[in-house]
């Protein structure tokens, strides 16, 4: 999904890496190490939730060689109750969790009752909430 969000972003194929870890903090730990270590760093980073999120940003804080957003901008997914409260606050992307489970048990639902069911794609609305863990690429003096 985020590699064709690019793509419809009309950004290259190669301007964008995916880190593999798991969806805690600590694997959004170990992704900020491994973004730590490279030799040309992302102006942004998307993780897939804000547990990951808030793991990398400790980390980047911790190192005291990455600044949040003035090196690098962060963006999680779930817009947690917590995500408001990390330094800085992270901006995320909110999703209708209680309508996704709604939707869910509606699934099921029909899946158990209906003999020819047939499964069908459902999108949940989000919506950008834009907190203090961005910035522009002009605000950090890039062009």
């Amino acid at each position: 999904g985020a590699l064709e969000a690019a793509e419809d972003a009309e950004l290259a194929p190669s301007s964008i890496q995916v880190i593999h870890s798991d969806f805690s903090p600590r694997g959004g730990r170990l992704a900020a190490a491994k973004i730590m270590a490279m030799k040309q760093r992302p102006s942004a980073v998307f993780f897939f939730n804000d547990e990951m999120a808030s793991g990398a940003l400790q980390t980047f804080h911790e190192s005291g060689g990455i600044q949040v957003p003035q090196d690098i901008s962060m963006v999680g997914f779930d817009d947690i109750l917590w995500a408001s409260l990390t330094q800085p606050p992270l901006t995320t992307i909110h999703v209708e969790k209680e309508l996704m489970g709604k939707e869910a048990v509606e699934r099921l639902r029909r899946r158990m009752t209906v003999p020819d069911h047939i499964p069908e794609t459902t999108i949940i609305p989000t919506r950008l909430v834009v907190r203090k863990t961005t910035a522009s690429p002009i605000q950090r003096g890039h062009k």
